[in-house]
């Protein structure tokens, strides 16, 4: 399990130092090809986000973490209650007012940027 960690942190410590020429954390947005591989796309109550997989699989105990960390798809969609394909969307049924007073506090820390 641990050169499996190992593995995915590599992958993302190869993009760490790439520019994010994305709009704005937090609001609805077209994803790129190239990037898109790059983020999780969550979708909390109608309200999308996009959380860099390097950020998120910092804090592997939290849910948005082990999005990042796990291989199996399987058990990502256990974590979210939809997962939309087209998109590569993970859905969560929660009140997306609470969601973006947790993300705005995750931007305050660091953890996800603040562009």
């Amino acid at each position: 399990m641990q050169e499996l960690s190992r593995d995915i942190y590599d992958i993302y410590a190869e993009y760490e130092d790439e520019e994010d020429e994305s709009p704005s954390m937090g609001f609805p947005r077209q994803i790129s090809p190239s990037k898109k591989n790059y983020v999780i796309n969550i979708n909390v109550g109608g309200k999308p986000y996009q959380i860099a997989y390097k950020m998120a699989a910092k804090y592997p105990k939290t849910r948005i973490g082990r999005l990042a960390t796990y291989t199996d798809h399987n058990m990502k969609l256990d974590l979210c209650d939809d997962y939309i394909v087209t998109n590569n969307e993970y859905f969560f049924d929660r009140d997306p007012e609470i969601f973006h007073c947790i993300f705005q506090l995750l931007q305050d820390w660091g953890v996800v940027d603040q562009r």
